[in-house]
């Protein structure tokens, strides 16, 4: 093993190593009720980067509750809770309303708003998605607030496309449990809402705690 090579394994094991410990503190808190929103944020949040499974759905979703009791003000708990509540069809109803819920507490964040758009999308009402990718795009300031805008409209004409080939094929309009089928398959990603935080190097409590006071 050459030295770069160690360096690059020592660097990994001590990142693997403080957030082991991290989380350790964070399932702590939570155990003991703590009365930091944070504490329940991140909980959620590390419990869902390092274990995308079905069954920590629920306990993510449990944490990013209390933390909204905490801090009803928190927007992206609520981001979190609707990509959650997404996961289940009877539950698109309160994914759209915590998704709106986000994006009317940070209307500057334009990936509220696509968020908003994906659980359109998945629950089949293809024009009120677009309508807010093209609002989207057309308030973009940043060339990565436009490339996200313009990737979500192209997944909402892909669908619109692929509609379209469904009635020409004679299988008629997709009843509403269908659209809301094809949605799941040309949506975003529903697990995805840490991804933001983490390709932009997840930010740390204290770096939140100065943001959201």
């Amino acid at each position: 093993m050459d030295e770069e090579t160690r360096e690059e394994l020592a660097i990994r094991l001590f990142q693997e190593a403080y957030q082991h410990q991290m989380n350790k503190e964070f399932d702590k808190a939570v155990e003991l009720d703590s009365k930091s929103y944070l504490a329940h944020y991140y909980h959620a949040f590390l419990m869902l980067q390092n274990a995308m499974r079905p069954e920590v759905f629920s306990d993510a979703q449990k944490s990013l509750e209390r933390a909204i009791q905490l801090n009803p003000n928190f927007a992206p708990a609520y981001a979190a809770l609707s990509s959650l509540y997404g996961v289940h069809d009877e539950r698109l109803e309160d994914a759209l309303a915590a998704a709106r819920k986000a994006a009317e507490l940070e209307p500057g964040d334009a990936s509220y708003y696509l968020n908003v758009g994906i659980v359109l999308l998945r629950m089949g009402r293809i024009e009120e998605a677009h309508k807010i990718g093209q609002d989207v795009l057309g308030a973009a300031k940043t060339p990565p607030q436009r490339a996200a805008a313009e990737a979500f409209l192209n997944q909402v004409e892909r669908f619109q496309d692929f509609q379209a080939t469904t009635r020409q094929e004679g299988a008629g309009e997709p009843t509403a449990g269908e659209q809301v089928t094809l949605g799941k398959q040309w949506g975003a990603d529903p697990n995805g809402w840490w991804e933001k935080d983490r390709e932009g190097g997840a930010k740390p409590p204290s770096r939140l705690l100065r943001t959201t006071r």
